[in-house]
């Protein structure tokens, strides 16, 4: 580009009014569009929260959560601490007591969104509220009965107060405060140590069949208000009684853990799932159902089972009645049809299944199943009443551990190494990419991919990848026709393990492939032909020697190594300065020319770990980058991003200074400070940041969490920018005077293309003529 000088001081009169700021916020999105709930699933509803119906989930591990499924996304409305460890919801429940309509949840925690409550809590749709006091105890369980003064809330589980009333195990609220229910409950059944924690109750129902309208409980008891009733009992709004002679496990008391009411076309009946194997002194694995009256048998499957789940819904073939957890033969949920209980084929969830709930209407409703998300059992699937199903919400990946930014010939694309899952239904292979419109899986299913890296060896662009296949003495390979290939040549001591990572680059004397690993010298360069050492290896190395990161700046390749930062170029290696904590683990840079800045992660496992600095040239040492107290923990890397707005330097990772609940899990340096830009409420890490622009500038963020600033992500997120607005040059959001100084100031420099406005090629009057009619055009 040439500058042709003709006198630019004081060139143009300025007029600022009517200049328009840009108004664009850069946010986070989920480009996979799908997510899913995170930690062990005990809880479905379906509600509309004002924004339209849809299926909430209820999640109880550690930090717990309530998310939302409309169909086609997942969102997050709340997320539940306790300071024993094991917070979250176990039960979800729609009710209007007066103050609105709002969603009940109960399970275990001392507060949700920073709101104190104990146990139980309820949604308007906008925030949290306490209710009361909540409970001692965690809540399991939730109803509405009417004894007498209209119709109230019910609350079940293992607590012995509410609010300031002894209750145990089952509670009202009259909208006011908690109210005692006869004396509640006492003793505990005969279930495997281990399952349950003591007295508890399961399972509330309010039904009348063939005997007067009751609320029927079910749980771990022996005796209700002094009356004895194994598992089982009903309350008519005064008193308690027993429902015939309850439960039994062979010479034990049983437990009632499922309740649900439903016409198998013998009139309409109370289902009662749980554990035992007789009711009313009837054999009955699992499974019984009462009318009011009497108990009655229901064919179940093979002993030694038990149901922790019932649900009657039309899911377009007609009411029927659905149960859930392997008593039904292979199946963890079956339907009961005329002829007894049929497995649901397919694939169907596993571990213990804790609630059914169907979404949607008519042909297109599906029922809901969410169990233990543990031993790779899937949290959340779905039934049409004839196979299950791959829900749409677990169409995502599995785990990020790499995303690159290439450009192979095909146009610019978005690749990602996950470790499985799936992408538009189909289930993905080690490598995934994105070209702004589509995602689709690459290559083949064997390969193990950690690092990528385009390289034209003469005969085109090509995608390298670091693992071999048959004929890759290296352990490199290339992508030829949607196949990977083996790269061929030998080397020198031989290569025993796949290189870490790759980088494409020119030392002068043309450009190679270099990669560098665990193994003699660290490196190996490849020119098309053969493979080299460069350099004669990296002095110092040891074949355990770890690289981590590789980055190209003003001309130089630098390494980010168990030997701290290396420098390569002309031939020669340098050991780039180790002032700063040792190892280091991730590189970027603010750009290329004269005023670019080199920042690197310094050894995570140091104290304070992790820590960012960048390399000052005057002084030729590392200089911090804001408090030491800003970390990185677990796998990190660094990223420089423009927004739109401001560029800066982003940091992945699980981030230390910020504070508060969970994770930071992407921060941006301004230049001042730091601040975080992605955080999540559930644990989980970043491992890797690309940028791309496909129209629009976004960072895009690839590890281990399931939600990024409430939107659910499955482990890859988008942080969407603003389309950059040419005239405000120093990116403040304003357009005024400072910037005809910034672009003046960006005039000068050769190197610097901003100040082309016109993109002639050449720098002159022309160009501050064409930045003073964009200012004046403003904004979008």
């Amino acid at each position: 580009m040439r500058t042709t000088l003709l006198g630019v001081a004081g060139v143009v009169a300025l007029s600022c009014g009517g200049a328009r700021a840009q108004t664009c916020a850069p946010s986070w999105s989920s480009e996979l569009g799908g997510g899913r709930p995170a930690g062990w699933l005990r809880a479905l509803a379906v509600w509309d929260d004002g924004t339209g119906p849809g299926l909430f989930i209820g999640a109880r591990n550690g930090t717990g959560t309530l998310s939302k499924w409309d169909g086609s996304r997942l969102t997050y409305h709340g997320v539940f601490h306790d300071e024993g460890g094991e917070g979250g919801l176990s039960v979800l429940f729609p009710f209007d007591d007066g103050s609105g309509g709002s969603l009940w949840g109960g399970g275990s925690f001392t507060e949700v969104d920073g709101v104190l409550a104990a146990n139980v809590a309820r949604w308007d749709g906008q925030a949290w509220h306490a209710v009361g006091l909540g409970a001692d105890s965690a809540v399991r369980a939730f109803a509405t009965f009417d004894g007498g003064s209209g119709p109230r809330l019910y609350a079940g589980g293992y607590f012995t107060r509410a609010g300031t009333v002894a209750s145990p195990g089952v509670a009202m609220w009259n909208g006011q405060q908690w109210i005692g229910v006869g004396g509640g409950v006492s003793g505990v059944c005969g279930v495997p140590t281990g399952y349950l924690e003591g007295t508890a109750v399961f399972a509330l129902r309010e039904f009348e069949g063939a005997g007067p309208r009751s609320l029927y409980v079910g749980g771990a008891f022996t005796h209700a208000g002094g009356v004895p009733c194994n598992g089982i009992a009903r309350w008519d709004g005064s008193a308690w009684s027993p429902v015939g002679t309850g439960l039994s496990r062979s010479t034990i008391p049983g437990c009632g853990l499922a309740l649900e009411v439903f016409d198998d076309g013998s009139g309409e009946s109370l289902f009662v799932g749980g554990w035992f194997n007789a009711a009313g002194g009837l054999s009955s694995m699992g499974i019984a159902r009462w009318d009011g009256q009497a108990w009655h048998a229901v064919p179940a499957g093979p002993p030694n089972r038990y149901v922790t789940a019932l649900r009657a819904c039309d899911l377009g073939q007609g009411r029927r009645l659905y149960g859930a957890r392997g008593n039904f033969g292979t199946a963890s949920v079956a339907v009961l049809t005329p002829n007894g209980w049929s497995d649901i084929p397919g694939y169907t969830p596993y571990m213990i299944v804790n609630a059914l709930r169907e979404f949607g209407g008519g042909p297109g409703a599906r029922l809901y199943a969410c169990a233990e998300q543990n031993s790779g059992a899937r949290g959340l699937s779905r039934t049409d009443g004839a196979a299950w199903e791959p829900m749409p919400c677990d169409g995502a990946l599995n785990g990020v551990t790499r995303l690159e930014t290439l450009d192979d010939g095909a146009g610019p694309a978005l690749y990602a190494i996950a470790n499985g899952g799936s992408v538009a239904g189909v289930p993905a292979l080690p490598l995934v990419r994105y070209d702004g419109a589509t995602w689709e899986t690459v290559g083949d299913p064997a390969l193990s991919v950690s690092d990528l890296e385009v390289f034209d060896d003469g005969a085109g662009k090509k995608l390298y990848a670091n693992d071999g296949v048959p004929g890759s003495p290296l352990h490199v390979s290339r992508l030829e026709n949607g196949h990977w290939v083996g790269v061929p040549g030998s080397s020198s001591p031989l290569v025993p393990h796949p290189p870490a990572r790759m980088q494409a680059y020119d030392d002068g004397t043309g450009p190679r492939l270099y990669i560098a690993g665990q193994y003699e010298g660290m490196v190996r360069a490849w020119d098309g032909q053969e493979w080299t050492i460069p350099g004669g290896g990296v002095p110092g190395s040891f074949v355990s020697t770890n690289t981590y990161d590789t980055l190209v700046h003003n001309g130089t390749m630098y390494l980010a190594s168990d030997l701290g930062v290396l420098a390569y170029g002309q031939g020669l290696w340098v050991r780039f300065s180790n002032e700063a904590n040792g190892r280091a683990v991730a590189l970027a840079s603010s750009g290329e020319g004269p005023g670019t800045t080199l920042y690197a992660v310094f050894d995570p496992e140091a104290s304070p770990p992790g820590v960012v600095a960048r390399y000052d040239t005057s002084w030729q040492s590392w200089v911090f980058v804001g408090p030491v107290g800003m970390h990185i923990t677990g796998a990190g890397e660094i990223r420089w991003f423009d927004d739109g707005r401001v560029p800066g330097l982003y940091a992945g990772g699980r981030l230390g200074l910020f504070g508060g609940p969970g994770d930071t899990l992407v921060a941006r340096w301004d230049g001042l400070s730091w601040s975080p830009v992605a955080q999540s409420a559930v644990d989980g890490g970043v491992g890797s940041l690309a940028a791309t622009d496909f129209g629009r500038p976004t960072l895009w963020a690839g590890g281990a969490f399931a939600m990024v600033n409430g939107v659910s992500s499955s482990n890859i997120a988008a942080y969407e920018g603003c389309e950059p607005c040419y005239p405000d040059c120093n990116r403040d959001g304003a357009l005024n005077l400072a910037d005809f100084g910034c672009f003046q100031n960006r005039f000068w420099p050769p190197f610097d293309p901003y100040g082309d406005c016109n993109g002639d090629g050449i720098k002159n009057l022309a160009d501050f003529g064409c930045f003073q009619t964009k200012f004046a055009l403003g904004c979008p």
